[in-house]
C-alpha cells in the first residue's frame, strides 16, 4: 500500500476520524443574473453599472479577446488580456490600475481555477460556457463522442440511444458504432429544431452546458473571508442557449434572475458594504451546529451537499462533519425512537393516578442476533440472545455532541413520530444546552436543508401529543389483544394490532 494510501487509514484507526474537503463552487454567496443578449453595448453598460473596476469577463471563445479588450478600452474600461500565469499582471488588478480581466471559460482557463482575490467582485460570462461538439461528419467522430452524443439525446432518440451510449463506454465494438452512427444520421436527416443542438455554415454542433466552469468562475466572486463568505455577483449573457443552460444551472441549486428585475445600482452597494463589514470583521462567524436525523442514509446524504465530510466514529456510529461556510453542520442519526413506553410500570406502561394518565418511557434494545425491538429485558424474548444494542449509547453520544456545539437542531422526519423523537430529545438536550430547535423540512436537498437551518423553530407539541396518544393504544389495545392471540395459539410471536385486528372482525363479521 503507497503511503498517501495509508493515510487515511491510519487516521481511522487510531484516532477514529476520517479526513474531509470542500468542493469548488459548494460554498458561494453569488447572485446570479441572466441577460438574454450577448451585445457588448450590454457588456459595457453592466460594468459601468457595478462600478467597473473587480470584474472577470470569461469568453466562450476566446477568438474574441482582443476585438472585446479594444471595445472596452475605447470606452475607458482598462482591461487586460489573461493567457497565462501572470503575477504582475494581478497585482495591478488588485491595485484597480486594471479594471478588468478578460480570459477563457474553459474547465482550466487561468481566471476561472487560478485566481483567489477579494477584489474579484462580479463576474460576466459573454456566452454561455459550453462544449461544442462537432456531430455532422459521423465517420471521424470518436465511440466516446459518440456515447456523449446518444446520451445527450436520449430524452429525444429514445432509450435505445441511452442503452447504447453505455454500451459504448464499455465494449465499442463496430456493431455498436454502426447503429450509433445510423441512429445519428437519422436524427440529423430530419433536420431537427432541437436547442441545443446548433446549426453553423452547414455543420451541427451539439452544445452541452459547462457547469463546472460557470460555478468556479462565477465562485471568484465569492470567496471565504475571515469575516465569511463575501457576496458578488455573476452575470451570464447569451442569447442562443441562455434557457436551456439555465434550466440546467437549476439542477445545480443555482437559480437564476433575469436582469429587468434586479436593481445594478443597489446591488452594487451591497456588495461593496458586504465586503467593508467582513473585512472589518475579525471574530470568529462559524457558528458550529448539532444536526440531528433520523436516518443514516439521511445524514450522510445531506454532508455530501457542502462537499466530502470529515467523519469521527464512536462504538459503531458515525458522525458526519462539513461546513456550509456560515456554519460547521455536525450530522448524527438517532436510528428512529430512542424511548419508548416501559413494560414494568403501571397498565402497559401508564401511570393510572385518578384523572391523570403519565406514561414511562426507557431506552428500547435490538437484538443484534434478530433485530427484535424491546425495552426492559437483558436479553431478547424471541431468541434469548444478549448480544444487545441499547439506545443509551446513542443518547450519550448525542448528549456529548451537543455539549460541543453552540446550536442543536432536530431534523427528524416532519410527521407524528418524528415530533415524538425530537421532543424526546429536546426534553434530554435542553438540560445542558439552551438553545435547541426544530429544523423541518420535506424533501432532502440542498436548499430544503439550508432553509430549515434559516427558518428553524419550536416543536409542535400537539403532534406529539398525537403520537403519545397512538402509543398508549397500541399498548392499551395492541398488547392486551396480542396476549388473547398468543395464549389462544400457544405462539409467542403472533401480535394483533389496535387497528388490523377489528378491522379483520368487521371483515369477517361481514363475510359471515
Amino acid at each position: 500500500m503507497e503511503k498517501q494510501e495509508r493515510r487515511p487509514s491510519l487516521l481511522r484507526y487510531l484516532l477514529n476520524f476520517d479526513v474531509g474537503a470542500i468542493r469548488e463552487g459548494k460554498l458561494r454567496n453569488v447572485v446570479d443574473i441572466s441577460v438574454n443578449k450577448k451585445e457588448t453595448g450590454s457588456l459595457i453598460d453592466i460594468i459601468r453599472k457595478m462600478g467597473r473596476k473587480g470584474g472577470l469577463i470569461f469568453l466562450r471563445r476566446m477568438e474574441e479577446a482582443e476585438r472585446v479588450a479594444e471595445l472596452l478600452e475605447n470606452e475607458g474600461i482598462s482591461a487586460e488580456i489573461a493567457r497565462g500565469s501572470d503575477p504582475d499582471m494581478l497585482e495591478r488588478f488588485r491595485k484597480g490600475e486594471t479594471d478588468v480581466l478578460i480570459g477563457a471559460a474553459k474547465p482550466y482557463g487561468v481566471l476561472v481555477r487560478g485566481i483567489d482575490i477579494p477584489e474579484v467582485r462580479y463576474t460576466v460570462f459573454y456566452g454561455a460556457p459550453m462544449y461544442e461538439i462537432s456531430i455532422s461528419n459521423l465517420e471521424e467522430i470518436s465511440p466516446g463522442v459518440l456515447s456523449i452524443a446518444l446520451a445527450s439525446l436520449s430524452g429525444i432518440l429514445g432509450r435505445e440511444a441511452l442503452v447504447l451510449s453505455r454500451q459504448l463506454k464499455l465494449n465499442p465494438d463496430e456493431e455498436k458504432i454502426r447503429r450509433a452512427k445510423e441512429i445519428l444520421s437519422d436524427f440529423l436527416s430530419s433536420s431537427p429544431k432541437i436547442e441545443n443542438v446548433l446549426f453553423r455554415d452547414g455543420e451541427a454542433f451539439l452544445c452541452i452546458p459547462d457547469m463546472l466552469t460557470y460555478i468556479q468562475g462565477s465562485g471568484r466572486s465569492s470567496r471565504l473571508r475571515p469575516g465569511g463568505l463575501t457576496k458578488g455577483a455573476s452575470f451570464l449573457m447569451e442569447d442562443e442557449l441562455l434557457d436551456f443552460f439555465v434550466r440546467r444551472a437549476s439542477a445545480y441549486d443555482i437559480d437564476f434572475v433575469d436582469i429587468g428585475s434586479v436593481d445594478l445600482s443597489s446591488l452594487r452597494k451591497e456588495i461593496d458594504e458586504d465586503r467593508a463589514r467582513k473585512k472589518e470583521e475579525k471574530k470568529e462567524i462559524l457558528k458550529h451546529i448539532l444536526f440531528i436525523v433520523e436516518s443514516p442514509n439521511k445524514a450522510r446524504t445531506i454532508s455530501k451537499f457542502f462537499g466530502k465530510p470529515s467523519r469521527r466514529y464512536y462504538d459503531g456510529a458515525v458522525v458526519y462533519e462539513t461546513s456550509t461556510g456560515t456554519e460547521v453542520l455536525t450530522i448524527v442519526a438517532t436510528l428512529g425512537h430512542l424511548v419508548d413506553l416501559t413494560t414494568k410500570e403501571g397498565f402497559h406502561g401508564v401511570l393510572c393516578e385518578g384523572d391523570e394518565f403519565i406514561p414511562v418511557y426507557t431506552t428500547i434494545k435490538r437484538c443484534r442476533k434478530c433485530g427484535h425491538q424491546f425495552t426492559d429485558l437483558q436479553a431478547c424474548p424471541l431468541c434469548g440472545s444478549s448480544d444487545i444494542a441499547d439506545s443509551r449509547s446513542t443518547i450519550n453520544l448525542i448528549l456529548r455532541l451537543a455539549a460541543e456545539s453552540e446550536r442543536v437542531l432536530i431534523g427528524t422526519d416532519p410527521d407524528t413520530e418524528g415530533e415524538k423523537i425530537a421532543w424526546d430529545l429536546y426534553q434530554m438536550i435542553s438540560r445542558i444546552k439552551g438553545n435547541v430547535k426544530r429544523a423541518e423540512f420535506h424533501e432532502v436537498t440542498k436548499k430544503a436543508i439550508m432553509k430549515a437551518i434559516a427558518e428553524s423553530k419550536d416543536i409542535d407539541e400537539n403532534r406529539v401529543k398525537a403520537q403519545v396518544i397512538r402509543r398508549i393504544e397500541d399498548r392499551w389495545i395492541g398488547f392486551e389483544l396480542s396476549q388473547e392471540v398468543q395464549e389462544k395459539f400457544r405462539r409467542k410471536n403472533l401480535s394483533a394490532g389496535r387497528a388490523q385486528t377489528p378491522v379483520l372482525g368487521w371483515i369477517i363479521d361481514r363475510t359471515e
